[in-house]
């Protein structure tokens, strides 16, 4: 993981004494996941495949597949009924804060309670 420090940046702003994981490509910090699209196996963008590089949500094709990942953002998902326990429980198990079926699409990632942690983290900031 990465350490932030104090920055002028805006892409850093509010987020000093934040840590950040690291994927690479030769395996690891990579985060597990099973369901979902095979080819997302073979992408390094992870959520942002499907979701978004800012967590926006858009509009995902695949082949003749062509679906919509919601945004990711704070208000987004707080608008959805999302807490930090349904969040993980929707991007582990695959079922909302009402718990429905998410899309077959949407992976079933695995984390470490540390990894979890972070993706909260992250997920606050967008």
């Amino acid at each position: 993981t990465l350490g932030v420090s104090e920055s002028p940046s805006i892409f850093l702003r509010g987020m000093a004494g934040s840590r950040i994981p690291v994927v690479v490509a030769h395996g690891e910090g990579r985060v597990v996941y099973e369901q979902g699209p095979s080819w997302l196996r073979h992408s390094a963008s992870g959520c942002a495949a499907c979701h978004g590089r800012d967590g926006e949500g858009r509009t995902v094709r695949a082949g003749a597949v062509v679906g919509s990942a919601p945004p990711l953002t704070a208000a987004a998902l707080a608008a959805r009924g999302y807490d930090e326990a349904s969040l993980l429980a929707a991007i582990t198990t695959g079922v909302d804060p009402l718990g429905r079926p998410l899309n077959t699409y949407m992976p079933r990632w695995h984390f470490t309670q540390r990894e979890a942690r972070a993706l909260l983290h992250y997920l606050e900031h967008l």
